[in-house]
C-alpha cells in the first residue's frame, strides 16, 4: 500500500492527526466533569471491529482495521487511548482513515501536476484561503469587548494571522475532500453501539425509534448547562425520541449523589422529573440538608422523601446506573448515547439532531424538516407626524 508517511501541512510542521485527535480530546475535555482517566479506562468495555475487518476503500483498494492501526502506531494513538476506550479508539481510526485517503489523493494530485505534493498543498490553499483589511475590521468592530479597547492598528497584525489560519485550516479541509471523492473514498468504519439498559425515568413515546440515554451528575455545571438543550431535542423529534436518564454522580462531587438518591425517592412519588427540574435549578445549592425544601419546592411531600432516603433503598439504582456507565466507557457527565451510540459533542441541538437523524436514516425511518428559522421583526412602525 501506499501509504508511507502522513501527509503535512505546509504551513506548520507536525502531523495531522496527532493535531487533530489533541483539539478534540481538549474540546472534549471543556464540556464535561471528568472522573481520573486512568479509572475510567481501566473499567471501560472492549468493544470494536476486529484486525482484519474492512474499515473502508481508498481508490477501489480494501483498507482493513489492521492497516489503520499499523499506520498510526507510532502516532499519539497509544498514549491518546490505551487501546481501553472505544469511542476513542473509533474515532482516532476514523480520522486515521480519513488522512489515509488524503494521503493517497494527493500524491495522485501531485504526480498529475508534476509538482511536490506539499507545493501542491501550499498553492492550492493560498487560492482558496485570503483574508482583506476589510474582514479583519469587520472582526475588529464585533469582537471589541474582546481587546479591552485597544487600537484596532495594535491589534490588527495578530487578528489577520488568526483568521488567515482559520481560513486555511477550511481550505485545506475542503480541497482535501475533493480530492477524496476524486479518487474513490468509503469510510466503511462504525461506532461502537453500546447495549446500555433502557430502565430508569423517560420521557418521550415508548415506542420511540431512536432511545436517548443520558448520563449525568446534578452538581456538574455541563450537565446542568445542557438540560435546557435535551428539552429542546425532545420538543424537535416529539415522536422519534425517548429519553432515558442515568444517575452518574462522580465521586470529585460530594453533593451528587445524596442528590441523585433523593431523585430517586422522588420518583417513588411519581414526580421524578418535577425534583429533577429543581435540582437543576438550584444547583450548585443542593446539599442534604437543603433537599427538603427543594422537594417542597417540587411539589413533594418532604417527610415522605426523608424517609426513603433514610432507608438507602435508592442505593441499589444508583449502584446499576454507575456500573452501566462504567460499562458503556462513560469517562465523564453528561454522557449521551443514542440506541447506543455515543454522541460526538453534545453542546448543542445540532450535535444531538446530527446523531439523531443518521440513526433514523439507518433504520429507514424519515428524518423530520429542521425547524424554520423565526422571521426577522419589522421594525416598528414611526409615530405619523404631527400635522
Amino acid at each position: 500500500m501506499r501509504f508511507a508517511r502522513p501527509l503535512r501541512s505546509a504551513f506548520r510542521s507536525g502531523r495531522l492527526l496527532p493535531l487533530a485527535l489533541a483539539g478534540a480530546l481538549a474540546a472534549a475535555a471543556l464540556v464535561a466533569c471528568e472522573r481520573p482517566e486512568q479509572a475510567a479506562e481501566d473499567e471501560a468495555a472492549t468493544v470494536g471491529p476486529d484486525a482484519g475487518e474492512t474499515a473502508g476503500k481508498i481508490g477501489g483498494e480494501t483498507i482493513t482495521v489492521g492497516d489503520i492501526d499499523e499506520w498510526i502506531k507510532d502516532q499519539l494513538y497509544s498514549q491518546a487511548t490505551r487501546g481501553k476506550n472505544p469511542m476513542r479508539v473509533y474515532e482516532v481510526r476514523n480520522r486515521a482513515l480519513e488522512q489515509m485517503a488524503n494521503e493517497r489523493a494527493m500524491e495522485d494530485a501531485a504526480a498529475k501536476a508534476g509538482k511536490e505534493r506539499d507545493a501542491l498543498l501550499k498553492e492550492e490553499v493560498e487560492k482558496r484561503a485570503a483574508v482583506s483589511d476589510q474582514d479583519v475590521q469587520s472582526y475588529y468592530d464585533q469582537n471589541k469587548e474582546r481587546f479591552r479597547n485597544m487600537p484596532f492598528e495594535k491589534v490588527a497584525p495578530a487578528v489577520k494571522r488568526q483568521l488567515l489560519a482559520q481560513k486555511q485550516v477550511a481550505a485545506m479541509q475542503e480541497y482535501t475532500k475533493s480530492l477524496r471523492e476524486q479518487v474513490g473514498f468509503e469510510n466503511e468504519l462504525e461506532p461502537p453501539r453500546f447495549d446500555i439498559p433502557a430502565s430508569g425515568p423517560t420521557q418521550g413515546p415508548a415506542d420511540a425509534p431512536v432511545t436517548l440515554v443520558e448520563f449525568s451528575d446534578y452538581e456538574c455545571p455541563f450537565c446542568k448547562a445542557a438540560d435546557p438543550i435535551v428539552k429542546q431535542v425532545l420538543a424537535r423529534y416529539p415522536t422519534q425520541v425517548k429519553l432515558v436518564y442515568k444517575h452518574y454522580p462522580l465521586e470529585m462531587h460530594p453533593k451528587a449523589r445524596p442528590a441523585a438518591e433523593a431523585a430517586v425517592c422522588a420518583e417513588e412519588q411519581g414526580k421524578f422529573w418535577e425534583f429533577h427540574a429543581k435540582l437543576f435549578e438550584k444547583a450548585p445549592q443542593i446539599a442534604a440538608e437543603q433537599l427538603p425544601a427543594i422537594a417542597t419546592e417540587a411539589g413533594l411531600d418532604a417527610a415522605k422523601l426523608q424517609e426513603c432516603i433514610a432507608a438507602k433503598t435508592a442505593a441499589a439504582r444508583i449502584e446499576a446506573d454507575l456500573d452501566a456507565g462504567k460499562q458503556a466507557a462513560v469517562a465523564g457527565t453528561p454522557a449521551f448515547f443514542v440506541n447506543g451510540v455515543p454522541v460526538s459533542g453534545g453542546r448543542s441541538v445540532e450535535d444531538f439532531a446530527k446523531a439523531i437523524n443518521a440513526e433514523l436514516t439507518r433504520l429507514g425511518q424519515p428524518v423530520p424538516e429542521p425547524p424554520a428559522a423565526p422571521a426577522a421583526q419589522a421594525p416598528p412602525t414611526a409615530p405619523p407626524a404631527p400635522a
